[in-house]
C-alpha cells in the first residue's frame, strides 16, 4: 500500500497544508511512468475531495 499526499488546494487548503492524492488502479502505472499524466493528476486532486460540514 501506499499513501500519496501533494500540497493542498482549493477548500482543502484552509484545513491543512497536504492533501491526499487518491489513484484509482487504471491511473498508476502512468503516474509512474509518464510525468505529463503525473501533473495532470496532481492538479487534478482537490477535484475529489469536497469540503462537508458535518454537525454532531
Amino acid at each position: 500500500m501506499v499513501v500519496l499526499t501533494t500540497h493542498s488546494m482549493g477548500e482543502i487548503a484552509e484545513v491543512h497544508h497536504r492533501m491526499p492524492l487518491i489513484l484509482k488502479e487504471d491511473e498508476l502505472r502512468d503516474w509512474l511512468y509518464d510525468n505529463a499524466v503525473s501533473e495532470k493528476l496532481l492538479e487534478q486532486g482537490a477535484a475529489a475531495l469536497k469540503k462537508e460540514v458535518v454537525e454532531n
